[in-house]
């Protein structure tokens, strides 16, 4: 019992470490950001293992705004894995989100990531 409580332990300190992600519907990661950010400074959204359509887009807004508003963004211009670094980020919490293939994809959220700026 030792053993599994120190596991989970260096575990849980682990992850403290580690850039935030989320779970794309296909079982793997789509985006990751820094899991702490200072105020100010530039945040880094990382996208992985998209389709690659040159629309797919992806945006950072302050949590809570309506899936059909964007904040700062970028095309993803066909590349499947790639960063975007929004600048300018005040104290809140924020999302970053990614869109597929923009007309056609419309405003249907793919991948929410919420993170704090502090």
């Amino acid at each position: 019992m030792k053993k599994l409580s120190m596991f989970l332990t260096s575990l849980a300190i682990l992850s403290l470490a580690l850039p935030a992600s989320a779970g794309g519907a296909h079982g793997g990661t789509y985006l990751s950001v820094p899991s702490a950010s200072i105020s100010g400074d530039a945040v880094v959204v990382s996208w992985t293992g998209t389709p690659g359509n040159q629309q797919d887009w992806v945006t950072v807004v302050k949590a809570g705004t309506p899936d059909q508003e964007w904040g700062s963004w970028t095309y993803t211009n066909g590349a499947k894995d790639g960063r975007y670094t929004a600048k300018g980020l005040t104290t809140g919490d924020y999302e970053a989100r990614l869109y597929y293939d923009y007309p056609k994809g419309g405003f249907k959220v793919i991948e929410r990531l919420r993170f704090s700026v502090k």
